[in-house]
């Protein structure tokens, strides 16, 4: 029969789509429950995909408090457009990574859903954090030379390589 036919086919797209996908795709029921989710997902939080398809929301997500879950999931389903946001996903070993999550409600065959796509952001996190972190240090040190600058009795000065004077101690001038 052509449309038994057409539905495998179409099986089969989505089982290798799900299989190969580089972010982690996960479809969640409107109690967080896993109805569907790639390989990929799976593996981001240290599962076997058979474990991920048991787990729920609340296994892995380290940032929403388990009693706010139905009513965060709610809100994200009814909401057609896509939402993204940053979280925090806890592995099966118990290590946390940082996640950009892009989510959509959908509904399928009457049934509302969410659909959502993960992606490990804690390398990015963390380069962020030292880049913020070198900045505060280099505005740190700035405030000290120019106090250092303001308040020396010696006369101080700094050059480029050029042999330019670009800073001086009020003593100097």
């Amino acid at each position: 029969d052509e449309a038994a036919r057409a539905a495998k086919a179409e099986a089969r797209t989505t089982a290798l789509l799900l299989q190969t996908a580089s972010d982690g795709i996960h479809v969640l029921d409107t109690k967080g429950n896993v109805v569907r989710s790639s390989d990929s997902f799976a593996s981001s939080l240290g599962y076997s995909t058979e474990e991920a398809m048991r787990l729920n929301v609340r296994d892995w997500d380290s940032r929403i408090p388990p009693e706010k879950i139905e009513e965060v999931l709610l809100g994200l389903i009814a909401n057609p457009a896509v939402q993204a946001f940053e979280t925090a996903h806890r592995r099966k070993d118990g290590s946390v990574i940082e996640v950009e999550v892009n989510v959509r409600g959908v509904v399928i065959d009457g049934r509302p859903l969410l659909y959502a796509s993960s992606r490990d952001i804690t390398q990015r996190k963390r380069m962020e954090r030292e880049i913020d972190e070198a900045a505060r240090a280099a505005k740190a040190e700035a405030r000290t030379t120019a106090l250092l600058l303001q308040t020396a009795s010696d006369g101080i000065h700094v050059l480029d390589t050029k042999g330019n004077v670009v800073r001086s101690s009020d003593s100097f001038a």
